[in-house]
């Protein structure tokens, strides 16, 4: 009796320690696909997440952050003389999963679902016309462990949202998001 109350002591310690949380901080490069005869230029992105990992498998909340300048538009809801950027502010929840190549080396998979503030910014008033819309994003790369808390990243991340109205009778359909990116993962 008592040995069979040490080791389930002993296992309830084991899955609760193998709950590990992490943060992580990514940065990049992004390029957008021209959407409803509009062209955009390259811009970045950057995001913070926090999350938990067991064994191969990562749950993550981001909050992250993508701006891109209007190079050309033929649609007649955007006037490029009066709006000259594009940004997304997005909360998102994601999934992951980490297949190891070596100890330090691992490949990454990931999913993400959530929400973001697509806005188009007017020159000169700085006035963002935009609404919260439905966002979703893939994720893939390569991470190496440093050591034990620390782990560098290099990935690709596609990301979208659902159309945004621009005004009472406007809906634009949102550019594809392709970034690279690179990032830091401290695991606690």
């Amino acid at each position: 009796s008592i040995v069979s109350e040490m080791t389930s002591a002993a296992s309830a310690e084991n899955a609760v320690s193998s709950f590990n949380p992490y943060v992580a901080v990514k940065g990049g490069y992004s390029i957008l696909t021209k959407k409803d005869s509009i062209k955009y230029k390259n811009g970045f992105n950057g995001a913070v997440e926090f999350g938990v990992s067991y064994d191969a498998w990562r749950l993550g909340l981001e909050v992250s952050y993508r701006q891109n300048k209007i190079k050309h538009s033929d649609n007649a809801a955007i006037d490029v003389a009066n709006t000259n950027k594009v940004n997304a502010l997005a909360g998102m929840i994601n999934v992951y999963y980490d297949y190891a190549l070596t100890e330090e080396c691992s490949l990454y998979v990931g999913a993400g679902l959530g929400m973001a503030k697509f806005n188009f910014v007017a020159v000169d008033s700085k006035v963002e016309t935009g609404k919260c819309v439905f966002a979703w994003q893939v994720l893939a790369g390569v991470a190496y462990d440093i050591n034990e808390n620390w782990t560098v990243e290099a990935g690709y991340r596609l990301f979208g949202t659902s159309k945004v109205k621009v005004s009472n009778t406007a809906k634009i359909k949102t550019p594809l998001q392709n970034s690279l990116e690179l990032g830091l993962r401290y695991n606690f």
